[in-house]
């Protein structure tokens, strides 16, 4: 399956102090579906749940970067504390992540890092991490992507955390430092 219209998650009724689940209104919102993680695939690495609801008035939101994504899919080293961060929280992204997930995947293959066997199944990891993918405002991405001297899809994540008012999670040493002079909370 390979949805990204949120269909499978449990749905509850509107304003539903029960619902993991959020959405502003003036965005679409998609979640990549989250199940177990088929016996072929069991031991190459993990899958995040959907997460328990918790009893607080509103949940935290955080923007992932791609790296993450990436990180937690290939047992990086960094995988535990990533998941430990964002434990409990809704991730978001901009809505251009699956793409950029996908060139990260090939270009890691065009290295030669990553055997060209194993970009199926690491996108098959990746899509069981439930995100929001949000639309971002291009302009002001372009207008961060020239202030900073960055490419557009690393402005389009530090615009969608800035437009957000969302903390930033990234392994990038650079957008961290970006994200710092735009008041922009980064995760550690």
């Amino acid at each position: 399956m390979k949805s990204w219209d949120g269909s499978q998650f449990p749905s509850y009724p509107s304003g539903s102090p029960e619902s993991p689940y959020s959405d502003s209104g003036h965005s679409q919102a998609y979640r990549w579906q989250c199940i177990k993680i088929p016996p072929s695939m069991q031991g190459c690495s993990f899958c995040l749940t959907p997460p328990r609801p918790l009893r607080t008035i509103v949940r935290i939101k955080i923007i992932a970067d791609t790296n993450t994504f990436i990180a937690v899919a290939l047992n990086e080293p960094e995988k535990d504390y990533i998941i430990q961060l964002t434990e409990g929280c809704d991730l978001a992204a901009p809505d251009v992540l699956p793409f950029e997930i996908g060139n990260a995947l090939t270009a890691m293959m065009k290295k030669g890092t990553l055997p060209s066997d194993d970009i199926q199944r690491l996108w098959e990891i990746i899509q069981h991490i439930p995100v929001e993918l949000r639309r971002i405002d291009i302009q002001s991405a372009l207008h961060i992507a020239a202030r900073f001297n960055i490419y557009a899809y690393d402005a389009y994540f530090l615009e969608c955390a800035g437009n957000l008012k969302c903390p930033l999670i990234t392994l990038d040493q650079g957008m961290k430092r970006n994200a710092g002079e735009m008041g922009i909370l980064v995760l550690e």
